[in-house]
């Protein structure tokens, strides 16, 4: 059993009871807005920004049954949710978690505007929370996310993207996320702030590692097991770090053919996928990312270790996790 199924079963009950609150109070009377809701929130998915706020308002307390933290976890999976909703859209994707997207079936007007709704309803929770901070770190992530997935188009195809802008990228639209979901758990119990701040840099830098290691999965062929197809960030102009890595290697052994190739696949060129896997083994692309993965998680794990907790068994499985998406 992983690190996160580990999360998930000894937080059950509180996962149980935010998956209720996800589905709560929806209009009887709108049947799409009720469809569009039962399709995503049933076609699975690991849930973790939540499960990562359940944990650190478990870890940071004495007692638990604390509602505002259940509706705090339940905003974060809202605004997760909403900006994947806006996400597919914007990429025309027509599959995630092996379900056709909401924008396949209902259509992107549809989509677009259910995306609206759960970023309504999660602010309603947050006030429903009673948590003003908590108010202020969500507000603050989500518009760090909407800025950064304009950035994002801004620099489409820029087969000249450095580490530095792709580390910037994922952070803004990834990792600050699972910061601020780590924060709310901490501000559910009114720490001070150096406890939040702790808790913040936990999920920032495990945001960053999760997102490095989805982006090498698109390579592998594992993110067909994901539900997510393979090679589809080269395919839709992003450049992610295999890729940045990659350029890096060709243009210093000067493989002048290899990289006009990769150029010319963003510029709409066919694409050759054992030829691009052929590349990323022979310059050992995987550990030149695991690599700089270790960076973020062992920043993970420090901020974690100084991450007063009043539970050892969540602590040691947060250990666990720190290490587990290197």
């Amino acid at each position: 059993m992983n690190v996160i199924k580990k999360l998930y079963k000894y937080l059950i009950s509180e996962v149980s009871a935010v998956d209720a609150e996800l589905q709560k109070d929806l209009p009887v009377d709108v049947v799409i807005l009720q469809d569009v809701f039962k399709h995503i929130f049933n076609a699975g998915g690991k849930r973790l920004r939540p499960l990562l706020t359940l944990a650190i308002g478990k870890m940071t307390t004495n007692e638990w049954a604390n509602l505002s933290t259940i509706y705090l976890a339940a905003a974060v999976e809202l605004i997760h949710t909403a900006t994947l909703l806006h996400d597919d859209v914007i990429d025309n994707a027509s599959m995630r978690r092996n379900l056709q997207t909401a924008n396949n079936i209902w259509g992107n007007k549809t989509s677009i505007l259910v995306g609206d709704n759960m970023f309504s309803k999660a602010f309603q929770l947050i006030v429903k929370s009673n948590k003003i901070m908590a108010f202020k770190e969500l507000a603050d992530a989500s518009a760090t996310i909407s800025a950064a997935e304009v950035w994002q188009l801004q620099i489409l195809h820029k087969v000249d993207a450095t580490i530095e802008e792709y580390i910037r990228l994922i952070t803004d639209k990834t990792a600050v996320l699972f910061g601020a979901a780590c924060a709310v758990g901490a501000i559910t119990n009114d720490c001070d702030d150096a406890t939040i701040n702790h808790a913040r840099n936990f999920g920032i830098n495990f945001g960053i590692c999760y997102q490095i290691n989805d982006d090498w999965l698109d390579y592998t062929g594992d993110g067909d097991k994901m539900g997510k197809g393979t090679f589809q960030d080269i395919r839709e102009g992003k450049v992610t770090l295999p890729m940045i890595l990659l350029l890096k290697e060709l243009r210093s052994a000067n493989y002048v053919d290899d990289i006009n190739y990769i150029e010319n696949i963003y510029k709409g060129g066919d694409l050759d996928q054992l030829r691009i896997a052929a590349m990323l083994k022979k310059f050992n692309i995987q550990a030149a990312i695991k690599n700089i993965s270790k960076k973020y998680s062992e920043n993970a794990l420090n901020a974690l270790t100084n991450l007063n907790s009043n539970h050892n068994y969540l602590s040691t499985l947060m250990s666990d996790l720190s290490f587990s998406f290197e």
